[in-house]
């Protein structure tokens, strides 16, 4: 589980989404075992908020096996970008203004 406290509401307003992401992944990579993760915070988070993530094993390849052992590292990133149409095609304006921003990060070691 990974939590922050948003610096930044969350969620969709205009024509712009506005989220944070966290993503993990071992310092040394193995087979047989998960290596990466990642996962969005919940959307509709005002400013000010603590949220968290779940950087869940068994979500993905890799999850019978559970977590590879040793050391990982991580960030979370704070996005704002086109928010495209729940149906159709995507396409973002020419020019739509998008950020991404490293807010934080993180290790942990699995043993």
């Amino acid at each position: 589980m990974v939590s922050i406290t948003a610096a930044h509401a969350t969620g969709v307003f205009g024509k712009s989404r506005h989220y944070y992401w966290v993503e993990a992944h071992p310092v040394r990579g193995r087979g047989g075992c998960v290596n990466n993760r990642d996962r969005g915070f919940p959307a509709g988070s005002a400013a000010g908020r603590r949220v968290s993530a779940a950087l869940d094993p068994a979500r993905g390849e890799g999850g019978p096996e559970g977590w590879c052992r040793g050391r990982f590292v991580g960030t979370v990133t704070y996005h704002e970008a086109y928010a495209c149409p729940a149906v159709g095609r995507c396409r973002p304006p020419h020019g739509f203004p998008q950020r991404e921003s490293v807010v934080a990060r993180f290790s942990y070691h699995v043993g």
